[in-house]
């Protein structure tokens, strides 16, 4: 499930996202954003647990 804050351009998809998990709910939007942040990448990629 994709998601960012209202304020950010970065958009996560893993719910174990270290910088998405920082997000508080009443700023969290459904969807993606402009670019997928670094660390979902490396979750992706199997460099960072999932």
């Amino acid at each position: 499930m994709a998601y960012h804050s209202k304020d950010s351009k970065i958009w996560h998809k893993f719910e174990k996202c270290v910088d998405g998990n920082n997000i508080e709910r009443d700023n969290k939007v459904s969807g993606p954003a402009k670019k997928l942040c670094e660390h979902c990448k490396d979750i992706e990629k199997g460099k960072a647990k999932r």
